[in-house]
């Protein structure tokens, strides 16, 4: 018999119907339910004093907490993403964080990828999750396992993390070079680098900056390219159209000796 656990809170934003609801039929899910009892290792989070911010990572006591770990593998609050990173950074811990792509250009994330301080983990837009097995069936971003288990993938969902992993020591390899296809690679309007549409058409003989698609973060190798930086949205545009996000990157020095 499957197990399901319910959540309910006296918080003002908790809807008071299903409170409601909860209280008048409760009785029926006596004989198929029982309490929950304490974890013993659990620690209980105070807040700093007149603070209210209990398990606030800002908090001193999750600080500290913080200063004794040796990784930390959490999803971040988003709204908060920068301020988090940086304390991440601060700390020297090593880690893995769940990030919004949208992340990615921010200021302060994209200098810590070219500083080479953080940097993608091995699965970029298609973090996924375990779905019931009466979730009705989608076109995109759905799939069915050999076990018959039904997964759903975020559109938007990255790790972010400085932990080295097998990707980052794969050479990317397209068939494609500059001297052969230069009319595929036009120059922005208003930056001094070529614009390549997709990551599997960058050309392994050019040795200027190009702008690349973000994807390509999933499939960066340091040894092989550098990344510049983030193309301002002002420069993202080539014959006076406007194209998407990029990064720009160039060959790394080993690569060019």
């Amino acid at each position: 018999m499957p197990t399901y656990s319910l959540s309910l809170s006296r918080k003002p934003t908790q809807d008071k119907k299903i409170l409601e609801t909860f209280e008048q039929n409760k009785h029926k899910l006596k004989d198929h339910t029982k309490d929950l009892k304490p974890d013993a290792e659990l620690q209980t989070l105070f807040a700093d004093e007149g603070q209210g911010n209990a398990g606030d990572f800002r908090s001193q006591e999750c600080l500290e907490l913080l200063r004794q770990s040796d990784i930390v593998v959490t999803n971040p609050p988003f709204s908060l993403f920068r301020e988090y990173v940086a304390t991440l950074i601060e700390s020297q811990k090593k880690f893995l964080i769940i990030s919004n792509t949208n992340a990615i250009p921010y200021k302060e994330i994209a200098k810590l990828i070219t500083l080479n301080k953080l940097w993608l983990g091995g699965v970029l837009s298609f973090a996924e999750f375990k779905v019931p097995s009466d979730y009705e069936e989608r076109a995109t971003r759905f799939r069915i396992d050999e076990n018959g288990q039904k997964w759903r993938s975020f559109g938007n969902i990255c790790w972010m993390t400085n932990l080295e992993h097998k990707r980052r020591n794969e050479l990317l390899d397209t068939i494609y070079t500059y001297e052969k296809y230069k009319d595929k690679y036009p120059k922005y309007d208003n930056y001094n680098a070529i614009n390549v549409d997709k990551v599997a058409e960058i050309p392994m003989d050019y040795e200027g900056v190009m702008g690349v698609p973000i994807t390509f973060l999933g499939k960066h190798n340091p040894k092989q390219f550098e990344v510049v930086g983030i193309l301002k949205p002002q420069d993202r545009v080539v014959n006076g159209k406007r194209i998407y996000a990029r990064i720009l990157i160039r060959k790394a020095k080993t690569q060019k000796e």
